[in-house]
């Protein structure tokens, strides 16, 4: 039943969010449109920080596992543009609140276990694993900067087009796992 009523809290809080800024949500909005009390929502959440941090994590777990069985990097980050397209109000919300830097560092996170998870499948693995982080991590920031600005344009241009231009950076990888590579021998 704590699942159930935890699960019906996150759906509140991003239907709330399609029409009404993040700042200006409430807890009493929140128990009210879910037909709580408050100390049910508390019983579950410490306060609507912890409430937005924990749909995000859920949301980009659901990423996460859908993007398991994609091979390459292009493909997870274009999931991950096409779930935030599709709540675009939503993303923009946070994006454009005091919480934007929570929302960033999920995304990095996930990003980075994308660009890790490419880095190995080029190769990396006869990198030791710092050396494969610090590449993952060069790869996810570039990676971040570019959807940080499609997102700040508003996010109107097609993940696909965006995606496109990324691809640029595959050549870059390979280089950059390749160097590694002579770096340990």
């Amino acid at each position: 039943m704590a699942q159930f009523t935890q699960a019906a809290i996150r759906q509140t809080l991003l239907l709330l969010l399609e029409q009404t800024p993040l700042d200006k949500i409430t807890v009493k909005m929140i128990v009210d449109a879910c037909g709580i009390s408050r100390n049910t929502f508390y019983y579950h959440y410490e306060d609507i920080p912890s409430l937005l941090q924990d749909v995000l994590r859920q949301e980009l777990a659901r990423v996460n596992s859908a993007t398991a069985t994609q091979e390459n990097w292009r493909d997870q980050v274009l999931q991950l543009l096409n779930t935030i397209g599709a709540h675009r109000q939503v993303y923009d919300r946070i994006y454009h609140s005091s919480y934007r830097e929570s929302l960033q560092n999920d995304i990095q996170h996930t990003i980075f276990q994308f660009s890790l998870s490419a880095v190995q499948s080029t190769g990396g693995q006869a990198l030791g694993q710092p050396l494969q982080e610090t590449i993952a991590a060069f790869f996810s920031s570039a990676i971040l900067g570019v959807c940080s600005q499609w997102l700040d344009s508003g996010a109107d241009e097609p993940p696909e087009a965006l995606i496109r231009r990324m691809s640029v950076f595959d050549g870059l990888l390979e280089q950059a796992v390749a160097k590694g590579i002579d770096l340990g021998k």
